[in-house]
């Protein structure tokens, strides 16, 4: 199982999760903009990690930012989904690509 950072209030966290719950992928989600220790725990990984340096550079939070296997880091999750071998959908039910 994954667990994601994000935000209730973020669109790609809400397309991410609207895939997840597609193809039944377990997760955890671990909203951000809940309670400030989801945050600083969030904080703390995004700053610790050179995956997010160019996201930072260019003023980004860096969310989703999905969690694997308790230590691997991704945050791209278009890429994430596709390297399974998962097609992308869009919120109103439409693939992303050629389906």
């Amino acid at each position: 199982m994954i667990k994601y950072y994000g935000s209730q209030f973020c669109p790609n966290c809400k397309q991410f999760k609207y895939n997840l719950d597609k193809y039944n992928l377990d997760y955890e989600f671990i909203d951000i903009s809940d309670n400030l220790k989801n945050l600083k725990d969030f904080l703390y990984i995004r700053d610790t990690n050179k995956k997010f340096d160019r996201m930072k550079e260019m003023n980004g939070i860096g969310i989703p930012c999905i969690i694997i296997d308790e230590k691997n880091v991704e945050i791209h999750w278009r890429n994430y989904l596709l390297d399974l071998g998962y097609k992308i959908y869009n919120l109103n039910d439409e693939c992303e690509e050629d389906c």
